[in-house]
């Protein structure tokens, strides 16, 4: 797993972080040797807390999850929108059938993340001089004036009167 980069970690009931590997460690920016209750929320971006904190409160109670979010990472000078995983989480029960832990794994998305954000900025790119070119085009045949259209070779293809 560490080749791999995959996080894995384990939570007790009260968010004390029991295990984390190396992977985990680096893609959450949480300190090793932290046993602070919910150390977690520390590594999270304050508008995404009262989100995760819902989704630790449906693990404890024993739901499975998986689920995108990001973390704000151990360089934020340097990453300012934060190391994007994808989060699987499960619920551990003992023989009693009462919630013990949550253990779970985190991937690195980051690049399909940038990725997919490149695609719809160009989308909404290419959107804005399509609509601009729809206004210009209609200023062109609404007005009273006399538009010439000059080609890459600087010749008149076409005008209008």
């Amino acid at each position: 797993m560490e080749m791999v980069d995959v996080g894995m970690f384990e939570y007790d009931q009260e968010g004390v972080l029991l295990y984390g590997n190396d992977a985990f460690h680096s893609l959450s920016g949480v300190p090793k040797g932290n046993n602070e209750p919910m150390v977690w929320a520390n590594s999270v971006f304050e508008e995404d807390k009262a989100w995760l904190t819902g989704v630790w409160t449906a693990l404890t109670k024993g739901d499975s999850s998986t689920f995108e979010m990001r973390w704000i990472g151990p360089n934020p000078d340097e990453n300012p929108e934060g190391q994007w995983v994808t989060a699987a989480c499960v619920p551990t029960w003992d023989d009693a059938g009462n919630v013990i832990s949550v253990s779970g794994c985190v991937t690195d998305i980051s690049a399909q993340k940038r990725s997919h954000s490149d695609a719809v900025k160009k989308a909404e790119a290419l959107e804005r001089a399509a609509a601009s070119e729809l206004r210009f085009s209609d200023f062109i045949r609404h007005s009273n004036s006399a538009f010439y259209n000059f080609g890459m070779d600087r010749k008149v293809s076409r005008g209008r009167t």
